[in-house]
């Protein structure tokens, strides 16, 4: 019995010896690469057919991004002169304190004035 089993192993093996040199393991993966490309494409066409308004909405965006950012100095430049004409220089780019410094500021700002509507003054 053991012979018997020890023979059908061997024998699967040398099948399987036999059967990879047939065909190589590049090109089993090659196979599985195109299968499995093969089968996203499918998926993407059928994807693409049934939200056919995502799809363009999305393509969309990604045109007009790739379009700011191609002509991100330019676009800078204009709002920033846009910014200084309307009087809103610290919104403009470049400005020489960040939103942080200046949220800070202007909650220093509140916290004193109602400090003084309180008529308590500082505390250290």
């Amino acid at each position: 019995m053991r012979d018997l089993a020890k023979h059908l192993v061997k024998r699967d093996v040398e099948y399987i010896k036999g059967d990879v040199e047939q065909k190589g393991l590049a090109s089993r993966f090659a196979d599985r690469m195109k299968e499995g490309a093969e089968g996203a494409l499918d998926e993407s066409r059928d994807f693409v057919k049934d939200n056919p308004g995502r799809v363009g909405s999305v393509a969309g965006l990604g045109i007009v991004l790739l379009i700011a950012w191609i002509f991100r100095e330019p676009l800078s430049e204009f709002f920033g002169e846009l910014f200084k004409k309307l009087n809103l220089e610290e919104l403009a780019p470049g400005s020489s304190k960040t939103r942080g410094e200046e949220l800070a500021d202007a909650l220093d700002e509140h916290a004193s004035a109602f400090a003084e509507k309180l008529d308590i003054g500082e505390t250290v």
